[in-house]
């Protein structure tokens, strides 16, 4: 496995705020691709201040709203596509790895274990991705099917002693009537899994106050945006951009950070797998991310 944490303190994916010109973000090549996208309207920088949030904070937020409909939940999913068996052994594999880190740090781990405990899930979380993959809904024949994992912690409770959070997602691109077509708007396995913590559902995914990881399992295939092909399938634009810029996770709200790591394994060459934390995701497709 590569690790691609370490290396210089200056990555060339991190740059600082960008220019401003004519009260626009300075990166064209962003705009002009955030003009095509349905539903989501490009505002000058200064109408994003007004608002109290950064511009591409606006952005993010705009996007989530518009593809809200467009999303299906996972139980939805497997009774649509026989795999309601599939759904609950994963389910109770997820209790038995939150059960295992549990025995391990307690409901109140210190750094160094919870630095054991995102060593010791990676192999669960990629094996849960890699599981989860049956839930995806695409057009394509076979589908184009990417699944994902996350491991986070969460405030304990009276219910729950266990400050482990584990859960799993896949990709969908469906329409506004849920029909799988390529008219359809993609959401993608990360983006779910953020929703659970963003805009939580259910018991099991309040209280979520840091994400430490993503496990994702796909074909590789060329970024959608910079069309560069890496041995593992990265977080498309959309992801990257929300990892670094949505307010109800980043920033202030600290949920999830430059750090996160990202952990990505080919299903057609298990060997192939890295691990990048977020602040180096943009920089692998030749982006750049604003930071304070």
């Amino acid at each position: 496995m590569t690790d691609n944490k370490t290396g210089e303190q200056t990555d060339p994916g991190i740059a600082k705020k960008v220019e401003v010109v004519d009260n626009r973000v300075a990166n064209v090549e962003l705009a002009n691709v955030m003009e095509q996208e349905q539903g989501v309207k490009i505002e000058t920088l200064a109408q994003a201040l007004e608002s109290g949030r950064p511009y591409m904070e606006d952005m993010v937020t705009k996007r989530n709203e518009f593809k809200r409909p467009y999303r299906e939940s996972l139980q939805e999913r497997a009774e649509k596509l026989g795999e309601v068996e599939t759904l609950r052994e994963l389910q109770k594999q997820v209790e038995d790895l939150r059960a295992l880190l549990l025995a391990r740090t307690g409901p109140n781990p210190t750094p160094e274990q919870i630095m054991w405990a995102q060593n010791e899930a990676r192999e669960g979380l990629l094996k849960l991705a890699h599981v989860a993959r049956a839930f995806t809904r695409h057009h394509r024949v076979p589908p184009f099917r990417v699944g994902g994992a996350m491991l986070a912690l969460r405030k304990v409770s009276e219910e729950d002693g266990n400050p482990w959070a584990v859960a799993f997602a896949a990709n969908t691109k469906v329409d506004d009537n849920h029909d799988a077509t390529p008219k359809g708007e993609k959401w993608c396995a990360e983006q779910y899994l953020m929703d659970l913590v963003a805009e939580p559902t259910s018991p099991s995914e309040t209280g979520i106050y840091k994400i430490l990881s993503f496990g994702v399992v796909a074909e590789p295939r060329s970024d959608d945006k910079s069309g560069k092909l890496h041995e593992t399938l990265t977080p498309c634009a959309i992801c990257r951009d929300r990892m670094v810029y949505d307010p109800k996770l980043t920033g202030q709200a600290g949920i999830l950070s430059l750090e996160t790591e990202i952990v990505t394994q080919s299903v057609e060459d298990p060997a192939a797998k890295r691990i990048d934390p977020v602040a180096h995701l943009h920089g692998m497709h030749g982006e750049s991310i604003e930071v304070d």
